[in-house]
């Protein structure tokens, strides 16, 4: 299983990897390399290298000369680098190799002003034609959205789907004053939208065609089912069920049978698993039923988990949202799901940016 950590400390990394459950086999087989003698010796003269690029929340790299702590860990829990570097990019070169569960590596990144990062395995190889590259994303700890690019009229002369998704059967000028109050008033839930319908439209279904086109409208209007920061309630075409059964098949999405559990009178659920962090769940509820534009559709729930794993995403997501009452934080999914995405050659490119809040004017 893949992880990014992101604004955490070095203990929350150590708690994050206990309850990694490829972490814990690891663990075991280490204690068995050990008893054989090979636990924490790298083979005689053989290294591996690694090149790691630190963007920031505009997904552009960090200014040249930006000064980057860098941790890399072996997966002994043996830290082999600490200390500052110069940024953007960096190549590590003479890591052990083991050529065993000790090449599965962890690299933080941090910098002043802004939260850590980091991801967790980086395999690390002798063969220089494997050298793995890791793109992190460092978010400043004091930031503002950028919605230059989310703007309802931007969004239309784009002719982005996003727009048609936003109008949700309604007037023009009724849906660009909703969503220009979102923007301003909610800010993160604004976030929330464009991390979904971003998510839906790079998803793409067996045929080809993105998951987007099947969600018809977002419900904007109702107390318990307005847009949050982590979710949105909404009506999809009802074939969208048919679809997402199909892609459970094809193993680019998975069935949740408990949904009922955690989304009282949901009749079915799926969540992708494309990346190990930020993946999206589609929950149905297909008792309820609304005709747009001549299309039969069913209401759904469209969120992002912070993570694939059950046990992890039960035991660091949904155990403390019941204890706290509170919810995932859409930038902090915005940073799993880019990195994630870099990791597999996917670009997670929403139309908004995370910048860093501007520092208040000197008094004289």
């Amino acid at each position: 299983m893949k992880r990014a950590l992101v604004g955490t400390s070095i203990t929350g990394l150590l708690f994050l990897i206990a309850f990694n459950s490829s972490a814990i086999i690891s663990m075991g087989i280490a204690g068995f390399e050990y008893l054989r003698g090979n636990g924490s010796t790298a083979p005689q003269n053989q290294t591996g290298s690694v090149v790691l690029n630190v963007f920031d929340g505009q997904r552009r790299l960090v200014a040249p000369g930006t000064k980057l702590l860098v941790r890399i860990i072996d997966g002994n829990q043996k830290f082999i680098v600490d200390r500052y570097y110069d940024g953007p990019s960096i190549r590590f070169d003479g890591l052990p190799f083991y050529d065993n569960f000790g090449d599965n590596y962890t690299i933080i990144v941090w910098t002043d002003g802004y939260k850590q990062a980091g991801f967790t395995p980086v395999k690390i190889s002798n063969k220089p034609e494997e050298m793995p590259v890791l793109d992190l994303m460092l978010l400043p700890s004091k930031n503002v959205i950028d919605f230059s690019d989310a703007s309802f009229d931007a969004l239309k002369l784009a002719n982005s789907p996003v727009y048609f998704l936003l109008l949700s059967a309604d007037a023009e000028p009724v849906a660009r004053a909703r969503w220009e109050a979102l923007m301003k008033n909610d800010p993160l839930a604004a976030i929330c939208i464009l991390n979904i319908a971003t998510s839906l439209l790079d998803a793409k279904l067996g045929s080809g065609s993105p998951v987007l086109p099947f969600v018809r409208s977002i419900i904007f209007d109702a107390d318990k089912e307005k847009p949050s920061k982590s979710r949105f309630f909404g009506y999809a075409d009802k074939r969208l069920s048919e679809e997402l059964n199909g892609e459970v098949k094809r193993g680019t999405w998975q069935a949740d049978p408990g949904s009922f559990v955690f989304h009282p009178g949901s009749t079915a659920s799926f969540r992708e698993k494309r990346f190990g962090e930020a993946n999206m769940q589609v929950t149905f509820f297909e008792n309820d039923t609304k005709v747009i534009d001549g299309v039969t559709c069913v209401k759904v729930e469209i969120d992002i988990d912070y993570y694939r794993d059950p046990a992890a995403h039960a035991i660091l997501e949904v155990l403390p949202h019941l204890l706290t009452g509170g919810a995932s934080d859409p930038v902090t999914v915005y940073q799993l799901r880019w990195i994630a995405g870099r990791r597999s050659g996917n670009d997670f490119a929403p139309p908004y940016r995370i910048l860093e809040q501007p520092k208040p004017a000197k008094k004289n």
